[in-house]
Formats: C-alpha cells, sequence, structure tokens
C-alpha cells in the first residue's frame, strides 16, 4: 500500500500518526495554522479517515489523501473478497449490552462479576455495571466465521477498552476485529459513517438499535434491533424478562442464511451488493425463518466459490470506492 506521495521539495502529509506526518514529522496542526488556506481543502475533518482501532488495531493513524484511501478500500476489498466474508458493524450499548453508571455513596449495590455481567469502576465516585445479551458469545463465535465483525460505541476511548478486556477475559475467542469509539467521527454531533471505520457498503451490514444515528448513505445497510435495556435489580431476579432476550439467536439465525444467499449470488454475479441481498430479506424474516428454505446453501457449500480478483472487477468496483470516500 502507497503510504505518502512525495517530491524532492513537498510533503503531502497524507499519512499522520497522533497529528504528526509519518513522512516529515511535522505537527499538522501547525501548518494548518501557518497555512490556513493552502491546506483547507485537504483538511482531516472533510478528507480524513480514521483507522485509530483500538483492539486489535492501529491507534491514532489518519489517512488525509484521498488516493491512499482510495487504496485502502481496494485492498480491504481484494481481502475480504479472498476470504468469502462479509463485515458486519455492531452497535455495542442497548445492542450487545446495557451500561448502568452507579454513585459509588455507600447505600447502592455493585452486582458481582458473573458470566452474564461485569462491573469497573471509571472514577472513585462512580461504577458501571454491564449486563451482557443474552447469547452473546455464542452469537459473536458463529456469526465470526462469516463476519468480520467491528464494535462501535459512543463511549470514550477508556470505557470501550475495559470493556473489551472483560470481553476478552470472559471468552478470549470473542471474534472482535475491533472497536471505534465516538472519536472515529471528527465531530460529537456527526452521524455514524461505514467509510470512516474503513467499511465498504457493498460489503458492510449495521446492526443498531437507533438506525436514526447513522448517515443517510448508510441507511440500506442497517438491520435495526429491539433495544436492550436492564435495572440493577435484574442480577438478583432469574425470572426477570431480560433474562428471555432471544434477539441474537434471531439475529443470529438470519445474517447466516443472508451470508448463504451472498454467496450463491457471488456464483453469478461478481458486483453483487449485500445491500440488494439484505432487500430480499427484510428484518421482519428474523421471525419466520425456517430450516428448509431452499433458497439458502448449507454451511458447506458457502465456501465453495472461488472468486477471483480480475482487473475488470477491481476497475468496475473502482467507483465504488470514490462513492464511499466522498460521502463524508
Amino acid at each position: 500500500m502507497v503510504l505518502s506521495h512525495l517530491t524532492p521539495n513537498y510533503c503531502a502529509h497524507d499519512l499522520t500518526y497522533r497529528g504528526l506526518c509519518t513522512s516529515c514529522g511535522q505537527d499538522i496542526a501547525d501548518i494548518c495554522k501557518r497555512a490556513p488556506s493552502k491546506y483547507e481543502s485537504a483538511s482531516t475533518e472533510q478528507l480524513g479517515i480514521s483507522l485509530d482501532w483500538i483492539a486489535p488495531g492501529v491507534c491514532g493513524l489518519q489517512a488525509n489523501n484521498r488516493d491512499i484511501m482510495l487504496e485502502i478500500f481496494k485492498q480491504d476489498y481484494k481481502a475480504m473478497r479472498r476470504s468469502g466474508k462479509l463485515r458486519l458493524v455492531l452497535d455495542m450499548d442497548e445492542t450487545m449490552l446495557h451500561s448502568i453508571k452507579t454513585p459509588l455513596n455507600g447505600q447502592n449495590i455493585i452486582p458481582p462479576n458473573g458470566h452474564n455481567r461485569f462491573s469497573f469502576c471509571t472514577s472513585q465516585s462512580s461504577a458501571f455495571t454491564v449486563f451482557l445479551r443474552p447469547h452473546l458469545f455464542d452469537f459473536l463465535q458463529n456469526v465470526g466465521k462469516l463476519y468480520e465483525i467491528y464494535i462501535y460505541t459512543n463511549g470514550t476511548d477508556r470505557y470501550a477498552k475495559t470493556i473489551y478486556q472483560h470481553l476478552q477475559a470472559l471468552n478470549p475467542s470473542c471474534n472482535i476485529q475491533a472497536i471505534f469509539t465516538k472519536a472515529v467521527r471528527g465531530r460529537t454531533t456527526a452521524k455514524k459513517q461505514l467509510h470512516k471505520m474503513l467499511c465498504k457498503r457493498s460489503m458492510s451490514l449495521i446492526v443498531d438499535d437507533k438506525p436514526e444515528v447513522w448517515c443517510e448513505e448508510d441507511s440500506s445497510n442497517i438491520i435495526p434491533i429491539t433495544p436492550f435495556r436492564c435495572q440493577i435489580d435484574d442480577f438478583v431476579n432469574s425470572q426477570s424478562n431480560v433474562y428471555m432476550d432471544e434477539e441474537l439467536l434471531s439475529l443470529q439465525d438470519y445474517l447466516i442464511r443472508l451470508h448463504g444467499k451472498y454467496i450463491k449470488m457471488l456464483k453469478w454475479n461478481k458486483q453483487v451488493d449485500v445491500r440488494d441481498v439484505l432487500k430480499q430479506y427484510s428484518t421482519q424474516c428474523m421471525d419466520n425463518v425456517t430450516d428448509d428454505d431452499s433458497d439458502m446453501e448449507g454451511d458447506d457449500e458457502m465456501y465453495e466459490s472461488d472468486v477471483s480478483d480480475d482487473e475488470d472487477e477491481e476497475d468496475e468496483d473502482e467507483d465504488d470506492d470514490e462513492n464511499d470516500c466522498n460521502n463524508n
């Protein structure tokens, strides 16, 4: 992958790490202050794609050049096609789990850690109790065989890292490829955008209990899910409706079948778009799927398709890369 475009006397500052150019070492913020008009058209807010992945990933890396962004999308696309996987972006809070912030005033009870919950302190005065949605780890393990799983949270880096560490401790094979925090959006008021997470729309799906927080261009990629909410008292009540939640089981079955349909269509059309597949299987199907669906391929057949990366295929897909980069 090309990381920079340099001439003997000029640095384009195409790739930055924590605000510093990886080629010349200069602070981009200082450069913009000295010559704002020169770099205004290529500001990171307008063009930048964040590669600030928490776990595992490259922390603090930012691509600021459109050619580099296109190259990143192109190489990622080829790797995804070779793997036969799609990408799944999961919202964290009220989709995968529910967090309750509790003041540490001596009167509140902090539940002990268990297989479906854990607590951690964020300061001397407060703590978070996190309830995992039922069947979460089975979902991540089974869906992770067919999808690269990314997690998105509006929480802080510290919040996200702590939750990730607890998830890893409870299940080291939870198949989470990367976690993105609100910092990836650049502005706190900005909508979520797939391309900011290196996610190509034609190969990515979103699961979120709040579809409205995503940009309009990503609306066709969204699978809505019922919010998951708990109360502290739920941890002592084994009969609570919280433990009866089966949304992830239904979603798991739906995603596996949808991937099978995608692979089947890919055999006949190398440019198949997962959004077109999703249109055929609306979220209403999740409540009515049957095991004898003849339209879907079995697990073994899913991997039999040998997808080539011909030059013609790459050229046809380049326009989609441009669109992903342009919609900031």
